[in-house]
């Protein structure tokens, strides 16, 4: 049998996970470090703990956490939350903890907090590879979003189509591309940019991003350049190119060949010059796949070109 000590101090390292540094464990569990210190010996000598502040198993450790009251267990996740930001003062260091501190916030009902770090997160795994991690991670984000009320429309539409996008990237990297074809349609969409459904509009929409790449052609390049909000326009690039790589696999090309000047018309009015190299070579990859090439050849001269005068 436990002292009501001891109980404490498992219940504590249980809102941590099975494992826990011991730094941490002292600032969350609340007690003075001698009287948890001693409650940790009491827990490895009734085979609670391992060693150090570890469970001897996973059941032990859901069995704490299953005895906390709800005011309590969120007492706890917002200590977690104080000590792990005090502990990774900077920004790279704090970033390797996202998802952590994404759950702990969301158990704190902290959930605005926790809206910022799920998403977060979800990008770092999709940089990663983590595709399947990243979805869960998102899609927490925005349905803790859905309540939130103090933004504007405008921030919010921006927030999702970046979101959205990320969803996108992710689908892809699972090989479900109607899904992320889909979340890359949502991302447009957010920000008012609206692709068609049927043969006849995606003519349209060709017609008319090859008229504009045309007049970016003819244009100085500070004329091209857009004032419009730089991370919109990189998430609109980039929603725009994953949509015509995902058209690639499905031989679409009046589709394929649309998005993909949407894309490139996007990146050319960012003037971000590395993100417009891939861009350029992206749109030359795809058009070559489909044997367009004098239009590949000249969007692969476009990036090397711009390789060279930018050093990269």
């Amino acid at each position: 049998r436990l002292s009501p000590l001891a109980c404490r101090v498992a219940e504590a390292a249980a809102v941590l996970g099975r494992e826990s540094e011991e730094e941490l464990f002292l600032a969350v569990c609340g007690e003075n470090e001698d009287d948890a210190l001693e409650a940790v010996a009491e827990l490895i000598e009734q085979h609670v703990f391992e060693s150090g502040v570890r469970f001897a198993h996973d059941k032990l450790r859901e069995a704490a956490y299953a005895r906390l009251d709800e005011e309590r267990r969120r007492k706890l996740h917002g200590r977690a939350v104080e000590a792990i930001e005090k502990r990774y003062d900077s920004e790279d260091e704090l970033r390797r903890h996202d998802a952590e501190l994404a759950r702990h916030c969301d158990a704190a009902g902290l959930h605005e907090k926790a809206t910022g770090y799920y998403a977060r997160a979800a990008e770092t795994a999709v940089g990663s590879g983590a595709c399947r991690e990243a979805i869960g991670l998102m899609n927490r984000a925005i349905a803790l979003d859905e309540s939130r009320t103090n933004d504007s429309p405008k921030s919010r539409r921006e927030r999702h189509a970046h979101w959205q996008r990320v969803l996108s990237f992710a689908q892809f990297g699972l090989g479900d591309l109607p899904a992320s074809s889909e979340h890359a349609r949502r991302s447009l969409d957010e920000v008012g940019i609206h692709l068609p459904r049927t043969p006849r509009g995606w003519q349209a929409r060709l017609a008319g991003e090859a008229l504009q790449q045309t007049a970016h052609f003819l244009l100085p390049r500070s004329m091209v350049h857009s004032r419009a909000s730089k991370p919109v326009l990189r998430d609109v690039a980039m929603a725009a190119q994953k949509f015509s790589e995902g058209r690639y696999y499905t031989d679409e090309k009046t589709v394929m060949l649309a998005s993909g000047l949407l894309a490139v018309n996007s990146a050319e009015r960012l003037g971000d010059g590395a993100g417009l190299i891939h861009t350029y070579a992206n749109f030359g990859a795809v058009t070559s796949g489909h044997g367009l090439n004098r239009i590949a050849r000249r969007y692969y001269d476009k990036a090397r070109q711009l390789a060279i005068a930018t050093n990269d």
